[in-house]
């Protein structure tokens, strides 16, 4: 996989920052610095691919990553998540094609929404999974910063 990343080169100037408003310091998740990826295929609008830094804060667990995903499950996404700020319960995931890492967005039919995700990285595949809650309240700052990417 560290061949294919390696044929993508920066966009320089579209970075962009992205943090929950959870108002809670042990529940964090904040995308920094998110870089769109030149891939070459302009043409095919859903294999654009992103990286950015992933920080999060559940309680006792704190971690730092490279977080690659396309804007195909981008776009999937910001739709379940509109959806999810307009009462509709449903589940929101934002990852890479063949990555295993991923981050989601649950919301339940009263309006309490998990955060979680999981983390698959090095030689030993050693695997960190996450998940805080919160409440609907974070959905509109977070769809408007997401349709900035």
């Amino acid at each position: 996989m560290r061949k294919f990343w390696a044929g993508l080169k920066r966009q320089r100037g579209s970075e962009v920052d992205i943090e929950l408003a959870t108002n809670d310091p042990l529940k964090s998740l904040v995308l920094q610095d998110i870089e769109k990826l030149d891939d070459g295929h302009e043409h095919e609008p859903g294999n654009n691919h992103y990286v950015c830094n992933l920080v999060v804060v559940s309680d006792w667990l704190r971690f730092h990553i490279r977080f690659y995903f396309q804007k195909r499950y981008l776009t999937e996404a910001l739709e379940n998540l509109i959806g999810m700020s307009q009462g509709v319960a449903g589940e929101a995931i934002i990852k890479e094609e063949y990555e295993t890492t991923y981050i989601g967005f649950r919301m339940d039919k009263l309006g309490h929404v998990t955060v979680f995700g999981a983390v698959l990285q090095g030689p030993d595949d050693q695997t960190v999974k996450f998940s805080f809650n919160t409440d609907q309240t974070i959905l509109p700052s977070l769809i408007s910063d997401l349709k900035k990417v």
